[in-house]
């Protein structure tokens, strides 16, 4: 008589505890007020660098990477791992749906090491953001050393210039000037007496310089003209048609993000975006955005989820996007900050003197490239590394 009593027990025991496994694994969890089972949201907790503590308003809940689980509501998010930025920000979590975090944390305390030794004016950034060009126009402890020069970012060194190589020993002049072509093969150097072509991955002495014609120059800037035409088509086709004809239209300058996702923008004109031009998705983002866009305002555009985050108020800082595609540098007064795209989490990268708007972000998404004088007294400027993580 006690043994069935007994298994009817464990069987019993065994029904409901899966019951209660598989509730759970469907992201259920018992609510003891109310003696019934809840549908909760679950906040995937990641972050660069992992291992950092993940807290829930205020209580610790656990550390990356990691999945919890949330009733649905609104809760104060902080990831925070020692000696780097505190990453807040305050999500809305839904019922059955995922959320996730990708916070990339940023040292407190950034590191600081010269690129150049020999002065550094003009640099300039390739348009594809892998290579850096600057000119060295005197120095009399190795003249041998002036003349243009050229960086390749993807394998940069922290803290020496030994991969950096000299291009040509011409400079511009005082009316003069380098820029990358379109497509970023060519460096184009603009003197007093003409335009020469220079390729960056060779050297090319004041004596074989050749002098562009007038028709050799009217080709290339028609062929550049077409490639640059031909590459904003293709940028704002990815864009629901009202976006696309504002940004055409109504904006002084736009920047489209590494992985084409999102486009950084400044109206020149007030006008309104409309909601919902793509259906919702679940688990974009919750965070406060504006549709009605402002003159002289920057903002940026999610092209996934139909999201526009105002970036600032002012057209006078300099931002560009930050090779993550979910950053952007901000530059304004002696001081650089980075922030995320939706305009969270803004940490303040460099404070101090700085060559504005000579800030260039590197591709390997953990430094910063500045040009400074540091309070030399001789007034010559130098390329340095801010080293952010």
């Amino acid at each position: 008589m006690i043994r069935p009593i007994l298994f009817l027990i464990s069987f019993l025991l065994v029904l409901i505890g899966g019951f209660f496994i598989i509730q759970y694994a469907k992201g259920l969890r018992f609510d003891t007020k109310s003696i019934s089972f809840k549908q909760t949201g679950i906040l995937v907790a990641t972050s660069n660098p992992d291992a950092a503590q993940v807290l829930i308003n205020g209580d610790l809940r656990g550390a990356t990477n990691s999945n919890i689980n949330l009733t649905p509501g609104s809760y104060d998010v902080q990831i925070a791992k020692e000696g780097f930025h505190t990453w807040n920000k305050r999500l809305e979590i839904q019922a059955g749906v995922i959320n996730k975090t990708d916070a990339i944390l940023l040292t407190k305390a950034a590191s600081l090491s010269p690129l150049t030794f020999f002065g550094a004016t003009m640099p300039i950034l390739s348009p594809d953001g892998t290579k850096l060009a600057w000119i060295i126009t005197q120095n009399s402890e190795a003249p041998e050393k002036i003349g243009i020069w050229v960086i390749d970012l993807g394998s940069i060194p922290f803290g020496f210039s030994r991969e950096a190589r000299q291009v040509t020993d011409a400079i511009p002049g005082p009316d003069g000037r380098i820029y990358w072509s379109p497509d970023g093969r060519n460096i184009i150097l603009e003197r007093i007496n003409g335009k020469f072509l220079l390729d960056p991955n060779e050297m090319t002495t004041q004596g074989k310089l050749v002098n562009l014609t007038v028709k050799k120059l009217q080709d290339l800037q028609t062929e550049w003209e077409k490639q640059e035409t031909k590459k904003k088509g293709a940028q704002l086709k990815n864009l629901p048609e009202a976006i696309a004809d504002i940004i055409e239209r109504k904006t002084s300058n736009f920047q489209f993000s590494a992985d084409q996702t999102k486009v950084l923008y400044t109206a020149k004109a007030d006008t309104e975006i409309s909601s919902n031009l793509i259906p919702a998705l679940p688990g974009a983002s919750t965070q406060k955005q504006e549709r009605l866009i402002k003159n002289g305002q920057t903002y940026i555009y999610d092209i996934k989820e139909d999201r526009n985050f105002i970036i600032s108020g002012s057209s006078e800082e300099l931002i560009k996007w930050f090779p993550t595609s979910r950053h952007v540098v901000i530059g304004d007064k002696g001081q650089i900050s980075v922030m995320e795209y939706d305009g969270t989490n803004k940490w303040t990268i460099w404070s101090g003197p700085y060559e504005s708007p000579s800030v260039f972000p590197t591709p390997q998404q953990d430094k910063l490239i500045i040009l400074t004088n540091l309070g030399n007294s001789n007034g010559q400027t130098n390329l340095y590394i801010v080293g952010l993580r």
